[in-house]
């Protein structure tokens, strides 16, 4: 489904800037991973890791060069580390990430038993090294937004399809 969505929305008569995209494989269901690890059903997979980098690595390929990024979906911080590491391993050129969850999450237990003020210790140093750790693997993993655009198959001068769809799109006031 998420394959089929990058490839239906990447096409130049969408206009679209940046997709925001959730993952192609469900981290929990991917044997290797330690998302996978800490289910019930350890030896029910879908997918091994060499299975879910294809996922990756096709997602990117079927983007056309059209930026995106990924969603956290509410997912654990480290679940998604994980996810975005695998991505950059695959080959899979994202650009970022759109990510609440999975950053502040932590944050609701300690704030509904121990207050504000634990809150922001919290936020000072859990929530701080969330940051931290996602920078490094995008830093590594991540593609340049500006080196996707410059990849994408109907920017130019010479692209009538595309400028017809943005004017089209305008007339419609989408």
């Amino acid at each position: 489904m998420v394959l089929a969505a990058m490839k239906e929305f990447s096409k130049p008569e969408y206009c679209a800037d940046v997709l925001k995209m959730e993952f192609p494989v469900v981290a929990s269901f991917v044997k290797g991973l330690k998302a996978a690890e800490n289910r019930n059903n350890k030896n029910n997979h879908a997918y091994d890791i060499d299975e879910a980098k294809g996922y990756m690595k096709a997602m990117s390929d079927a983007s056309k060069g059209t930026p995106f990024i990924f969603l956290s979906a509410g997912v654990d911080m480290d679940v998604f580390l994980e996810m975005l590491q695998l991505a950059g391993e695959a080959g899979c050129e994202y650009s970022g990430v759109l990510c609440g969850r999975a950053t502040w999450k932590g944050a609701i237990d300690v704030y509904a038993k121990n207050g504000a003020m634990a809150l922001e210790e919290w936020v000072k140093h859990e929530g701080c090294k969330n940051l931290e750790k996602l920078s490094i693997v995008l830093r590594k993993h991540a593609t340049s937004i500006k080196h996707r655009y410059s990849r994408r198959q109907y920017i130019g001068n010479n692209n009538t399809q595309g400028d017809s769809a943005i004017r089209k799109m305008r007339r419609s006031k989408l």
